[in-house]
């Protein structure tokens, strides 16, 4: 590994203010992409845009492959941040900045493996470059995988995940539940009857049945973000609220099997419940430990740091869900040392650049001698 252009490289991509609000920074920084890794003039780079948002598909040689053995995805974009947080600097052996973390350095790493081994493998190996991960992915990588792109036996996104290999994820369910009144004058209550209070009904029967957890703990969780209402008026009983809410399940939870289910479910907590409308149902990801893939991966670990790979659970979703929508279930997260993601203090460590990036290296080297199938 090549650590002074690595990190020459993720300073220049961290310097770019790519938001989802600045389409010509989002565009300029997946052309940093591609033109970093064109210098294998064997890859052939497919690009996409939806509603103006970029996306690259890289593979080599000249036609698709069937299918990918493995596929490394990564984002580009990043969330607002002050204008100090697109000038990175180094201190203390930590390159400071938005999107160090979560995830450009991680990003360089991976396009940097590629563009080295794309085409000397016996594997299929792509790379998926998005831009929209952090608005939920559905202009990038869904986007992608709606276009038809080759399905993947094992994904690597390289989210901040400390050195420790995720391989589950819960899914996500956003809701809008609505509910039903009868107007009347604030004066006479009597005469109606308010939505917003049955809406308030509905949450406090949610927590009931999905109680907050008082520290992490691996379980179904729901969160109310908010009650809505049309009433503008103070003298007026509404009659209709909605009760937005996003609950995030564990693998295997029937009650999120399909929106049936989860309707089915909401109206057995409260039956007053006058419409539901799923705004978004991506499943729970869970690779079995004993997947063939996922072990070469914690071996190639092992190999490149000496330590034993850990196994983690994550509780937020990421883009790995989308790969879940097409019944790709095999998407691991995996990433460099840091802290800060979001933050303005935000950094990667830059002592675990060359273990994750001999990790990456091996594991595919290693996937392509023994010809691991799943």
């Amino acid at each position: 590994m090549n650590s002074s252009k690595i990190i020459q490289k993720a300073m220049e991509l961290i310097s770019i203010p790519s938001t989802a609000d600045n389409l010509p920074a989002l565009n300029q920084a997946v052309r940093l992409m591609e033109n970093f890794i064109s210098s294998n003039k064997n890859i052939t780079i497919e690009r996409f845009n939806s509603n103006g948002v970029p996306s690259f598909l890289a593979y080599a040689g000249e036609a698709r492959p069937q299918k990918f053995d493995v596929l490394l995805n990564a984002h580009v974009d990043v969330v607002p941040s002050p204008p100090t947080g697109f000038k990175p600097y180094i201190k203390d052996n930590k390159l400071y900045g938005r999107g160090a973390y979560d995830m450009k350095i991680a990003a360089v790493i991976l396009a940097d493996v590629f563009r080295k081994l794309a085409g000397c493998l016996t594997i299929n190996l792509g790379l998926q470059i998005v831009s929209d991960e952090e608005v939920g992915g559905y202009n990038g990588t869904y986007y992608q995988l709606k276009q038809g792109i080759p399905k993947s036996d094992f994904i690597i996104a390289g989210e901040m995940t400390d050195l420790e290999i995720c391989n589950e994820t819960r899914g996500i369910c956003w809701a809008d539940v609505k509910f039903s009144g009868k107007k009347a004058h604030g004066g006479y209550v009597w005469e109606g009857k308010n939505a917003v209070l049955s809406a308030c009904e509905f949450a406090n029967e949610l927590i009931k049945e999905l109680p907050i957890p008082k520290e992490r703990v691996w379980s179904t969780t729901a969160n109310v973000s908010r009650i809505e209402t049309e009433n503008n008026s103070y003298n007026q009983v509404p009659e209709s609220a909605v009760a937005k809410i996003d609950i995030r399940f564990t693998p295997n939870n029937k009650n999120f099997a399909n929106e049936q289910a989860v309707k089915d479910y909401l109206f057995k907590i409260y039956p007053e419940i006058d419409d539901i409308e799923i705004k978004i149902l991506s499943p729970a990801v869970s690779i079995p430990t004993d997947y063939k893939i996922l072990q070469q991966l914690t071996r190639s670990f092992a190999k490149a740091t000496g330590q034993k790979a850990k196994l983690i659970k994550r509780y937020a979703s990421g883009d790995a869900r989308h790969f879940a929508d097409f019944d790709q279930n095999f998407c691991v997260e995996f990433g460099p040392v840091g802290n800060g993601m979001h933050a303005d203090e935000e950094y990667a460590n830059l002592d675990t650049l060359e273990p994750y990036y001999d990790t990456i290296a091996n594991f595919l080297m290693d996937l392509s001698d023994k010809n691991i199938s799943h």
